[in-house]
């Protein structure tokens, strides 16, 4: 009787220790949604909310449903569905209860809503009702309709403004515009087409291309169009000559390119015309009376010049006399580009063996240093010349000042990374380099840890001297994290008055517990603000690779549920992550 009486008493122990781990994987899977979820309400323009069906109490909202309906959070916490629409709360109860009993529907409607400050509006609702661990969840997302109508106007007159600005301009412009169905009749065009080819513009119309051409002249122009229909490739830059309506021959520089329906079946070709028989005559008599600077005529360039056939400087000739701007030196007459002070991207050896072979090159861009060290940068262009007799003289060509251009590129690159205030690496650049710092520590085999700090009471600071006073104490506390890390750590903004770190090849547990009571001492200094100082604490969590994940995100994640450990433990202390913590 006893040994069977131990034999049952085992076995529920058993049950229920499978039956706790049970409880708490789904408990991780459920809080790991979540955790989702609430990142796509941040991110959404609609009013999203959740209605604990049975206490018909908000339990969370995210931030734009506190602007549209003008509650703070802590406010709308307070307050149930049956506050903000017009309807009694048995309907409401009765409309959830719907969802309740078919809860893989959504249900959408348009309701008038109530605002905090008393004004009504008319919204559209999508609701469904989900089950979390023992209770029903309402989802709420709403937009204002009214604003949808405004965005739709709004879209309406810009697709008619955009159609009025390019309809202006095809009209205008002086270059020729056709459209031409696949069997090469006409069926739009620009005055400036009509004015090339001298016809009446009420026999264009439906005229085919052929008729401008002559026939070995339309030949190429078919195999042309013909190309570029069974490639999609358009045809660029290419020449054709033209009759006009008087006999006259007109030569055109042409582009074509294929036009698709909806369904991206081809429907015909569109292509612009240019008039360059004036030009054509030009280059040809500069080529019989100018060879040296036959290419000049077509280039808009800051300044030209030549290397020797030992491919040495030999001319230098400044468009620009601003000095400041120069990218070459009178210096480098006589010197190889190589053998000056001007660098090239991605270094000279690739350019030296173009060079040896005589072929053009485009917009290599190269860059030198000014006599104060401030960066320039210029792309040059150049072509091989050759004498009567094809033998290779030297390379002639263009360069132009791009460091406008470059160090805004830069800056831009900056800013798509870095936090505008406080001018740390931001969230995207933070996981970046969290992530190939874990790929570093599994192959060297070393520890790292994550630091999760949230500052306490920045939101009363906040709210109590104004968004400029709360900025100022951002990069504060931004500038004091820095100088307390090294040069291998990492700290960004991740968003608010939360900042993360990122500790590099640490020994032990007890080398980032003695960076954290560092941080909580530099943060707790006091913040000149106004008089009196402030005195700011802060919340740290902790996650260590690999004790507690092995990836970047997870880190990040076990870091927040320990900061949020250390705040419910009295804030202003630090926590490291155990499986024990849960948010």
């Amino acid at each position: 009787m006893n040994t069977s009486r131990h034999s049952a008493s085992s076995g529920a122990r058993i049950r229920k220790r499978a039956a706790a781990k049970s409880a708490i994987a789904t408990n991780r899977y459920d809080l790991k949604e979540l955790r989702r979820f609430r990142a796509a309400m941040d991110m959404s323009e609609d009013s999203i909310c959740l209605i604990d069906r049975a206490t018909m109490r908000f339990i969370d909202m995210n931030a734009t449903a506190c602007r549209y309906y003008g509650y703070t959070r802590r406010e709308f916490l307070r307050i149930g569905p049956q506050d903000l629409l017009v309807h009694s709360r048995a309907d409401i109860e009765r409309a959830y209860d719907q969802l309740i009993a078919a809860p893989d529907a959504a249900v959408s409607s348009e309701i008038i809503g109530r605002r905090k400050d008393g004004s009504h509006t008319l919204i559209e609702v999508s609701r469904r009702a989900l089950r979390f661990d023992d209770r029903w969840i309402i989802l709420s997302v709403a937009h204002d309709i009214a604003a949808r109508e405004a965005d739709r106007d709004r879209t309406t007159q810009a697709l008619r403004a955009s159609e009025e600005k390019y309809r202006r301009i095809l009209e205008n412009m002086e270059d020729a515009y056709y459209e031409v169905d696949l069997k090469g009749n006409l069926v739009f065009f620009n005055p400036a087409f009509i004015g090339m080819l001298g016809y009446p513009q009420s026999e264009v119309h439906g005229m085919n291309n052929r008729v401008f051409q002559p026939p070995d002249v339309a030949a190429r122009v078919y195999k042309t169009f013909n190309d570029v229909y069974r490639t999609g490739v358009p045809a660029k830059a290419y020449d054709w000559e033209m009759r006009r309506m008087d006999g006259a021959t007109v030569l055109v520089e042409g582009s074509v390119q294929l036009v698709k329906d909806a369904q991206n079946r081809p429907i015909g070709f569109r292509g612009m015309l240019r008039d360059v028989t004036s030009r054509r005559a030009m280059e040809h008599a500069l080529r019989e009376s100018e060879a040296r600077f036959r290419s000049l005529i077509e280039l808009s360039t800051d300044w030209y010049w030549e290397l020797d056939a030992e491919f040495r400087f030999a001319r230098v000739e400044l468009k620009d006399t601003n000095h400041d701007s120069m990218t070459h030196a009178d210096s480098d007459i006589g010197k190889r580009p190589w053998e000056t002070e001007i660098e090239a991207e991605g270094g000279w050896e690739k350019h030296r063996e173009l060079l040896t072979t005589h072929r053009s090159f485009h917009d290599l861009v190269t860059h030198r240093a000014r006599p104060d060290g401030t960066p320039r940068y210029a792309t040059i262009t150049g072509e091989p010349i050759f004498d009567a007799g094809g033998t290779f003289q030297g390379y002639r060509g263009i360069g132009r000042d791009i460091t406008t251009q470059k160090l805004s590129e830069q800056r831009i690159q900056y800013l798509a990374t870095h936090d505008s205030l406080t001018d740390l690496p931001n969230r995207m650049l933070f996981n970046e380099l969290l992530g190939i710092a874990v790929q570093a520590a599994q192959r060297q085999s070393h520890w790292l840890a994550v630091l999760f700090i949230d500052l306490d009471g920045f939101k009363a600071i906040n709210d109590a001297l104004g968004h400029e006073m709360g900025d100022r104490l951002l990069r504060e506390i931004a500038g004091r994290l820095k100088q307390i890390l090294r040069g291998s750590d990492v700290v960004a903004r991740h968003g608010g008055d939360e900042f993360v770190v990122l500790l590099q090849d640490v020994s032990d547990a007890d080398t980032v517990s003695a960076v954290a009571r560092k941080i909580l001492a530099v943060v707790n200094q006091p913040a000149a603000l106004t008089e009196p100082a402030h005195r700011i604490t802060t919340s740290i969590g902790i996650s260590l690779f690999p004790t507690d994940a092995e990836g970047g995100s997870t880190l990040v994640q076990h870091a927040d549920a320990a900061m949020y450990a250390a705040k419910e433990a009295g804030k202003n202390d630090f926590r490291f992550y155990s499986h024990k913590i849960k948010r």
